[in-house]
């Protein structure tokens, strides 16, 4: 194994054994979830993909700056969205960074997140 990859199959297991242990601790991977999405405010503008397979991808442009490009996993709870960050194009996310958001509304073509930094920002499904 390459000196570089070792950091990167660690990573790799670390979310192996943590989804694991995450799916018999009653998470799941809510589908009303699973689709493509955009949003559109003030602070800028997104694209997400969420897989059903437990994979999602996504963008964000904040305005007069560069789209950021990231990558992960995915899991849910009853009130919860889990993501682990597995590729990134910005320093400031760190492939391995976990977040938590609250799921405020889950709508047919829409839902609402609540974010540690207090935003609430509504996702609509592209069709």
């Amino acid at each position: 194994m390459k000196p570089r990859s070792a950091p990167i199959f660690a990573a790799l297991l670390a979310l192996a054994i943590y989804l694991s242990l995450a799916m018999a601790d009653g998470y799941s991977r809510n589908p009303r979830l699973v689709g493509n999405w955009t949003y559109n405010g003030p602070d800028g503008a997104a694209i997400l993909i969420i897989a059903a397979d437990g994979r999602w991808s996504g963008t964000f442009t904040p305005p007069g700056q560069a789209e950021a490009q990231f990558e992960g996993k995915w899991i849910t709870d009853k009130d919860h969205i889990y993501w682990l960050y597995t590729k990134s194009s910005t320093p400031r996310v760190k492939p391995g960074a976990r977040d938590k958001d609250r799921l405020v509304e889950i709508g047919e073509d829409f839902f609402v997140l609540h974010t540690r930094t207090n935003r609430e920002p509504k996702y609509v499904r592209v069709k």
